[in-house]
This record gives C-alpha cells, structure tokens and sequence, in this order.
C-alpha cells in the first residue's frame, strides 16, 4: 500500500512539476514572443518615425531658405508683377518636388498659387501662424482650392529686412504621400500605422484600420469597450508628458499599439505616431507552440528548444522577407530604387554618371500588345542593364518603364559609347518579342560626389526630357538642360485641358490652289492657341510638346470636330463644299477605335468624309502592320488618305508601293529643290511614278512662280504655300471664298 501511495505521491508530484513546468514554460514562451513582437513593433515605429521626420524637416528646411532668398525678401507683394514672377518661379518648385501646388499668401489672406485663382485663406492655418511668423505643417484638409483630396500644408513666413512678416510661403502635398509610408508592409501586412496630433485627432491614418474614417482617435478607442479607459488615459498622460510607449486596447478584437512623439521644426501641434498590430499576430506565433506542449509533456524541454529554434528561424525569415520586400524589385527580381539609393549613399565621394532611362510610346505597346508582353520587354531590359554593369556599378528598376544607372567612364566619349551599345541591345528586343518599335532615352548627370543621391537622379531625370525632344539623338546630358523651358513645357501641359475646354484653340485654313486656273481646290486645317488675353502660342511650342505626352490624341479630334462642324455651317449657309484635310498623328493612330470614333463624329454632323482627307506622315506608318490596317479601314470607311511630308525623314519610293494613299504630298524639302536639274529630275520622276500608281500630287511649302511653273509643267494637281496664301484664320478664309 505504502508503495502505491508513494507511486501515486510521485506521479502526482511529476504531473504537478509537469504542469508548472508547463504553465511557467507557457508563460516565458508567451512573454517572450509578446516582447519580441513588441520590440518588432517598436523598430517599425521608429523607422517610420526616422522617415517622417526627415520628410517635414527636409521639406521644412527648402522652404525656409527659398523664404531667405533675396527675391522673396525684396519683392513687393503688392506689385501683380512681382506676385507673377514668384509663382513662376514656383511652378519649378512644384515640378521638381512633385508637390500639388505652391504659392504664396499675402498679409491681407488672399493666395496666389501656381495653379488656382486667388483666393482667401485669411481664416485658415497658413495664414494665422503665418502672420505671427511662424511656421506651420497642418493636419489632414480637404482640398478647396482645386481637386477635391486630402492635402497637407506645410508654410513658413517670408521676412523683410527688418524682420518683419511679409507673406507667407506655402506647398501643398498630397495625404496619400503620407498614406504610402503608412501603408508599408510590416507583420506580414497586418500592421498599420496612425499619425495624430496631442488632441488625437487624425491626422493621416490606414485604411487597413478597424477605426478608418474617425476623426479623435482618443475618442474612437473607448466607443469599442469601456476597458480600454485605462489605456487611453494612460495614453493622454503620455502625450502631455512627450513619452513613447505601449498600450493595448480592443477594437474589437485585441490590439497593441506603440506611441512616439514625432519631431519636426515647423510643426505647432505634437504629432504622435501610432503603430499597431492586432494581437493575432502573437496568437498565431504561439498556438502551434502551446498545443504541442500540452500534448508532449514528456518532450517538454525538447519542444521548447525546438520552438526557440523555430522562433529564431521565423524571426529570421521575416527579417529577411522584409529586407527582400524594401530592396527588391518585384517584376525583375533586381534591386529597386531604395536599393539603388542604399548602395549608392555607401559610394558617397565617389565620382560617376547617374543616367536615367526609360522608353518612348510604352504606354502605347502596353495598349497594343498587353500588360504581360510589356512586362516581358522591361525584365529583358533589365537583363541589358545587369549584363552590362561592371563590378563596382549600380542600376535598379525605378517604376514602369523607368530605370536608373550609376556609371564609371573616364571620359564622356567613353560612357557613350556604352550608352549606344545598351540603345542598341534595347532596340532590338520589338523584333525579339514581337512587340511594337519602342525607343529608349537617356538622361546624364555627371557627378564629382554622391553627397545627394535624389538630386542627381532627379537631373538625370529632367536630362532624360530634354533628349526625348531631341530629334538628332537620344541622350542629353544636365548642363544642356533649359530649366526655364521645363517650366514653360509644364504650364502648357498643365493649362491644356482648361484650354481645350475654354475653346482656346482656333482652327485656321491654309488654301490649295488648282496650278491650271489658279482657282481654290480646298484647304489644309492647322490648329493655334489663341490664350485669353489675345496673344498667339505658335504650334511649334505645343505640337511636339503633346506628341511626346499624348494630350496630342484629344487635340486631334477636337480639329477634326471643329472642321466637321464648320463644314455643315457652310453647308447650311448654302455654300459649296471643298475637301479640307486634318493632320491625324502616330499616337491617335494607336488610339482604341479612332476608325470608328471619326466616322461616329462626321455622322453626327452629316459630312460625306470624301470632304474630310487625314494626313498622316510616313513614319507613323511605316513597318507596322496594325497601322496599316487601320489605314485601310480608313479607306473602306470613304476618308480620302494624304500620305504628308514626303520628302523627309523615312521617305522612300518604295512606300509608295503600298497603296494606302489616295494622294502623295511633297514636303518643301523637295519643292525647294527646283532649279537645281537633279533635284528636278528627282521630283519628275517621283510625280510620274506616283501618278502611275493612281496617286494625285500635292505641293506643299511653294513660295515662288518658278516653282509653280515647273509644278505646272509636270502635271502637279495641286499647289500650297506662301506663294497664294499663308494660314488663315477662319474669317479671313472666308472671304476668300
């Protein structure tokens, strides 16, 4: 009996060692992985916290010294002038920084910014610590002033020689630049983040959060449970008191949240920086731990070094996932711009090129040809990139089709020469993938120090513009940068889609004349830009401007609806009809149903399109097939086809063989070079050759008699150029008529 006992005593005993051993094993293990989670949770926190504050400060710091500049101090804010000047000086300003305005408020409240009218802001924040000369970064606004959207206003007072305020200097971000730093992956996307000033109201939050959308995050919390008092008035004492720390609350479900103050020169209010995982995360982490250990009592220390060594592992492997996620790039598997810039910092001193690259009409192959082909030729692109690095080189993808370089060369000679290898490579990957012709371009931007990587890249990038409007080559370097003709090009594009809809364009009508009689044989329609207060914007400002950007597809088809509708204005005027052609260009070619858009347009206005001939230049139809067919589908549809420029660029005879056109139109290239015998010869037999195809002639661009003469006396069916008349507005053509 003694001995049943005394076994019973000491089983007893062991299940009691083992359940405390278990329960305490149960305890550590828990604590342990809510501190670690704790510890992750706080360097996400202050990651972020290091990136925000670096974002207000950097911010803060460009605004103060613009603010200290010369100009701003002595300008004279009353003076439309002097206010004129600074916003165009601004409109850089917010093109380089991507912000979504900048301007300036005067003392009296009104602002002036560079893409909204005046207005009054005397009420608002901008102004009220402004005016007291201070500065000032504000919560989360909606925007009043333009698109409806969540904004921040950052804005610093501008001083007088005596330190007085003069006005107030303001940018304007978007909320969702805050969001996206907010929004980064951490937990395995289960954390998110808050940004709320001491009162605790939201600043910029998740939309990831069970309390997205409420204004007083201090007042949320309790709305959940009356349990979460205590962690919200310890919360509160925190914040007076400046402190990080950790809470938990139930929203519903269990949530940690760190806290930390965030720091930033011109911010009035504290700012504190939520971030919060839900407590799922520790759950899911112990669970597998927990069920096993009630299950193997005999294997307890076994399956505690067993979980320790799991937990490391998995500790390990989201340390890594985490690293892999900021640092590579998704689609090519290389480094991404973060990468790119991490290395590069570590290169500081060290002399080099960055060059940035990326492609013309990738939108269009990605339209044509799809996403996945498209995402084809970038990862072959940047396999030309890698293959061509050498050791102590960089590159990443940067976003779309954008990519960045950071070259060694010892002269400029050299480091183009390999450009022309990488061009090379890249052109002919169309042919390899069966894709659409794309070019690349690239912008240059040497550098004797990285003490800056963003700005160096940020030339290369404004380089990068300049060479796509460069028809001889496709590379620029920074110092051939014209700052002031960016800032020119960005205000017409930003001003184009007020300017279509004011009806700001004005068609105007070169005449055709018949060389037998001399009489009008119809017109060629050429678009302006007549701005509001009279003045003329010439086409070659604009044109090559939206053939780039492709706000040229919808300043098409506003010309060709202008002229359908002058046309049946004349028709209902009683007067005769002549065929006034339109220019259709390379990118309203690849445009979704342009055949059936632009038949749609002359059936609403009732015009047989035998008086409506498209003009379309070689190039844009040369070596593609799908142009092509729509060509023809233009044809079947009854347009009369006029294959324009002839003479320049692509021309070849051999084109002529295609038989997409109706009528061939000689450049003034060619016209120019009557009087000379080869050049006549070149042009007779390019006529006859034609017209043995069925195709009229069209001579465009002829300014003298002897020019008529000739054209005249090789059966040339129409003339245009200075020689009868210049573009004419429409008053004007009309009384010519």
């Amino acid at each position: 009996m003694k001995k049943i006992w005394s076994r019973i005593l000491i089983l007893s005993l062991a299940i009691i060692i083992s359940v405390v051993a278990l329960i305490r094993c149960r305890i550590f293990i828990y604590n342990a992985m809510e501190e670690q989670v704790f510890d992750n949770l706080k360097d996400v926190s202050l990651q972020n916290k290091e990136s925000l504050e670096h974002e207000l400060n950097t911010t803060y710091e460009l605004l103060d010294s613009i603010a200290n500049q010369p100009v701003f101090i002595n300008a004279d804010y009353n003076s439309p002038e002097d206010r004129q000047m600074l916003i165009n000086s601004l409109q850089v300003l917010s093109s380089l920084y991507n912000y979504k305005r900048a301007g300036i408020v005067t003392t009296d409240g009104i602002c002036y910014s560079t893409d909204q009218a005046p207005a009054d802001l005397s009420g608002e924040d901008v102004y009220l610590y402004g005016i007291q000369g201070l500065p000032n970064i504000t919560g989360s606004l909606t925007d009043l002033l333009g698109t409806p959207e969540d904004i921040n206003v950052f804005s610093v007072p501008i001083r007088g020689k005596y330190s007085e305020v003069k006005a107030i200097l303001f940018v304007t971000y978007r909320t969702e630049h805050f969001n996206e730093r907010l929004n980064a992956e951490s937990f395995d996307g289960m954390g998110y983040s808050y940004i709320v000033d001491e009162d605790g109201t939201v600043v910029t939050e998740s939309p990831k959060s069970s309390m997205y959308g409420s204004e007083n995050v201090l007042e949320s919390i309790p709305e959940f449970t009356s349990d979460n008092l205590p962690a919200v008035e310890q919360l509160r004492v925190d914040m007076q008191l400046d402190k990080s720390g950790y809470i938990s609350v139930k929203t519903p479900e269990m949530r940690y949240v760190y806290y930390t103050p965030l720091k930033a020169t011109a911010l009035q209010k504290n700012w504190y920086l939520y971030t919060i995982v839900p407590a799922q995360v520790l759950d899911e982490k112990s669970e597998t731990v927990l069920y096993h250990m009630n299950r193997l009592l005999a294997v307890i220390f076994i399956v505690i070094v067993v979980l320790l060594a799991y937990f490391i592992w998995t500790y390990r492997k989201d340390e890594k996932k985490l690293r892999t996620l900021a640092f590579t790039d998704p689609l090519t598997k290389g480094d991404n711009y973060s990468c790119f810039l991490h290395k590069l910092k570590a290169k500081s001193g060290v002399s080099g090129y960055m060059v940035s690259l990326d492609l013309s009409e990738f939108k269009m192959l990605n339209s044509i040809c799809g996403i996945k082909t498209g995402d084809k030729v970038l990862k072959a692109i940047w396999n030309i990139l890698s293959s061509n690095l050498r050791p102590d080189e960089l590159a990443a993808h940067v976003a779309a089709d954008r990519y960045v370089m950071f070259l060694s060369a010892d002269t400029r000679e050299e480091l183009l020469e390999r450009i022309h290898a990488i061009s090379t490579q890249i052109t002919t990957l169309p042919e390899q993938l069966n894709t659409i012709q794309v070019q690349p371009y690239f912008g240059i931007y040497q550098n004797s120090n990285l003490g800056n990587p963003e700005e160096c890249y940020t030339r290369a990038v404004q380089a990068k513009k300049l060479a796509k409007s460069d028809t001889t080559k496709n590379w620029a370097f920074f110092d051939e940068v014209d700052v002031n003709k960016l800032a020119d090009e960005k205000q017409l594009s930003d001003s184009f889609e007020k300017a279509i809809h004011d009806c700001e364009f004005e068609v105007w009508y070169q005449p055709k004349y018949y060389p037998s009689d001399r009489t009008i044989a119809g017109a060629e329609a050429l678009v302006r830009w007549r701005k509001p207060d009279g003045s003329l914007i010439p086409p070659y400002r604009f044109i090559p401007l939206f053939e780039r950007n492709g706000m040229i597809v919808t300043l098409d088809e506003y010309v060709f609806r202008a002229v359908c509708k002058q046309q049946k204005q004349w028709l209902s005027e009683g007067r005769s009809l002549f065929p006034i052609s339109v220019n259709v260009s390379r990118a309203s070619l690849h445009y979704d149903n342009i055949v059936q858009r632009y038949t749609d347009i002359i059936n609403e206005y009732g015009i047989h399109p035998e008086f409506l001939p498209l003009e379309v230049t070689e190039s844009a139809t040369i070596n593609n097939a799908q142009i092509q067919g729509i060509m023809a589908d233009f044809r079947k549809a009854g347009f009369p086809l006029y294959l324009d420029d002839f003479g320049v660029g692509y021309s070849s005879l051999a084109t002529l063989s295609l038989m997409l056109f109706d009528t061939l139109k000689l450049d003034k290239s060619l016209v120019d070079f009557i009087g000379d015998s080869n050049g006549e010869k070149l042009i007779h037999y390019t006529v006859k050759l034609a017209k043995s195809l069925g195709m009229k002639i069209i001579a465009e661009g002829v300014e003298e008699e002897k020019q008529v003469s000739f054209l005249q006396d090789i059966r040339c069916d129409e003339i245009q150029g200075y020689f009868f008349s210049k573009p004419l507005p429409l008053g004007k053509f009309e009384d010519l008529l």
